[in-house]
This record gives structure tokens, sequence and C-alpha cells, in this order.
């Protein structure tokens, strides 16, 4: 089967398009690759693409891969540079391993976090603000920041609003703000969290990058202001992704044919999967292309259809059912023969063993 033809004719022309989004995406990815982080495209630009589809994300791999460096780049990018909406926090006292009161600074380190957060939700909704992306990360996260600040908040995100924070109970409601984008990094090489509300608003990234040996800065004063076109282009619903995919691919059609075949294999295994898994992979599959249609990971429909959808596949049904696949070798190989044209997808199956 051929996923990148199979329903609607999909256009598979790779004539070169100017194209704002894809255009400052390009030049910043050559200039990280000026500094000492590691550069792999499709890594960043799959960063760039979560971001676009869910409010929050969480980076795993292994200490010194470069997650907290790719984060603070990207935010840097995407806020033109500006520390005030660019935060980078400690997720973790693990400095305070070796003082005399362990658990009092884990306890000012959270509070710091949540005041910290509050207070760049506050600047955020400000009227002069709701253009201007907002980035807050927090970085070297143990399992207890995952819980009380990602799976809570998204939690509360599946309603729009959030009430609490870690040590912080609002009097009232408030939205949280659309322009505000929350990442996490874990130092970790295996994440296996199905929380469903986490798994709802928030994108588990396994960070591909290579140890770094040097750092330095690159001149981010050449980047133009680039978030207006994030803000502008990015989806969160459904509808608007089904959309978007029409006028691009003709129909939704080969994004959930792939789709049918994995649940297909999971019925046999009385596996089922949860409504949204849908309906997320289409808002992902629709964000890896710039407003204006250029595809993001590449311009060729076809290919950057396939690498969207194997990343998706990825980071959003695999997550979901990682524990049974390394519990089940027999829904490991047929999972592997109905993606079989998906190399990423298939290269993240050989490890659940």
């Amino acid at each position: 089967m051929n996923v990148a033809t199979t329903g609607s004719a999909m256009p598979t022309h790779t004539a070169e398009k100017l194209d704002t989004e894809r255009d400052a995406i390009t030049h910043f990815i050559q200039m990280v690759g000026e500094t000492a982080i590691p550069v792999d495209p499709v890594a960043f630009i799959n960063l760039y693409v979560s971001l676009k589809s869910k409010p929050l994300a969480i980076l795993t791999g292994t200490a010194r891969s470069g997650k907290t460096e790719a984060v603070g780049r990207l935010a840097q990018f995407l806020t033109d540079g500006d520390p005030i909406r660019s935060q980078m926090m400690n997720g973790h006292a693990w400095w305070a391993q070796n003082t005399h009161d362990v658990a009092f600074f884990i306890e000012a380190q959270a509070r710091f976090n949540t005041a910290k957060m509050l207070a760049v939700i506050e600047e955020a909704w400000q009227p002069n603000n709701t253009n201007r992306v907002f980035v807050a990360c927090l970085t070297h996260m143990s399992p207890t920041e995952v819980i009380s600040f990602f799976s809570e908040l998204a939690f509360q995100l599946q309603h729009g609003q959030i009430m609490r924070l870690p040590r912080a109970h609002l009097t009232e409601p408030i939205p949280y703000p659309p322009n505000l984008l929350l990442i996490g990094t874990m130092d970790t090489s295996h994440f296996d969290w199905s929380d469903e509300a986490l798994l709802s608003k928030t994108t588990l990234i396994q960070w591909p990058g290579g140890e770094i040996k040097r750092s330095t800065q690159p001149d981010w004063e050449t980047i133009p202001l680039r978030e207006t076109h994030f803000l502008d282009s990015l989806i969160r619903t459904e509808a608007a992704a089904r959309l978007k995919l029409c006028h691009i691919l003709g129909s939704e059609q080969p994004v959930l044919l792939p789709l049918h075949l994995v649940e297909r294999v999971l019925i046999g295994q009385e596996i089922r999967l949860p409504g949204s898994v849908k309906g997320e992979t289409l808002i992902y599959i629709a964000n890896a292309w710039s407003k204006t249609g250029v595809g993001l990971f590449s311009q060729g429909t076809s290919n950057n259809f396939t690498i969207a959808l194997d990343m998706a596949i990825v980071q959003i049904l695999f997550p979901r059912i990682s524990a049974k696949i390394r519990d089940n070798p027999t829904l490991r190989r047929r999972l592997q023969e109905a993606l079989s044209e998906f190399p990423k997808a298939v290269e993240v199956l050989e490890s659940l063993n």
C-alpha cells in the first residue's frame, strides 16, 4: 500500500515556493547549525509543528543530548529573542541534593515555578501581547513535575481554563492564553506515560540529538520577527484541520487509512484506541503545512505527508499503547507489518521490546 497516494489523488509537485513560515524555519535551522547543538532538521521541524498542534510538549532523551538547548533556541526564535517572553526554569531542584534540607528547596523551587507561570499567564493576556508568543520551559523535570504541571494542567485545558497550579489554587478559573507554550525536558530514554488527560494536550517527543561539545551563540538579531506567522498558521481544532487537508490532499482519507489499518490490528488484540487519536493526528498533519499550503518537512506534498504522518504515529498513537506493545510480541510484529512504509514508526516499534 502506498499511503501517500491512497484515496483522492495527492499532488506530488516539488517546485520551490516562496513562503514566509517555511523560509523562517529554514533560516532558523541554518543558524542552529552554527551552534554546538547537533542539527536534525526533521526533529526541529517536528518540535515546531507539535507546538502548533498542542500547547504543551515534553522532550525526553539522554542527558546532554541537546533538549534544553533546542527548546531555548526555538523559544528565542518564536519570541524574537525577547527574554521576558521566553522563561527557562529549573523543573526540579536537583541542585539541592547535597544541601541540608532537600525537601525545603524542592518545595521552594516548585513555588517559584508556579509564581513564574502565573506571571507569564498574566503577561500573555495583556492586550498588547495577545499576538505575541510566550514560552515557558521547565528543564530537567522529575516525574513529579510531569504530574503537577503537565498532567493536571492538561486535564484543566480540556475545559479551556485553569483553576490551579502546583501550590496555588485560584479564587476563580482563568482562560489559558492560546499564545503561551509550555515545554518540559526530562533526562530519560524511556517515557511510558499513557495518561489520557496528559496526552490530549501534550506532545511527547523523543529527542534524537547527540552530545553537545561546546556552546556558541548565533546572531539572533538577523532573524526577522516570525511569531505572528506562527500564531496565524496554527490549527487546534479537528474541523479546521479537515478543511485544510481537503484543500491540500483532496481529502483526509490518506491520513485516516493507516490509522484504520492499525485499529484493525489493535481490535484483533482486544485493544481500543481513544476516539481523540484520529482528531489529534489530523491536526498535527494539517499543521505540517504552512498557512499558504507549503510543506514544512518537505515542499513535495507526498513526501511532506509521509514524514508528518510518521511523526504523528510515533507521538500520538504509540504513547497510548507502548506498554501493551512491549508486553505483546505478536502485536508488535503486526504493527510493523501495517506500518512498514513509515521508517520512524518501525524504528520505535523495534525499540519496544
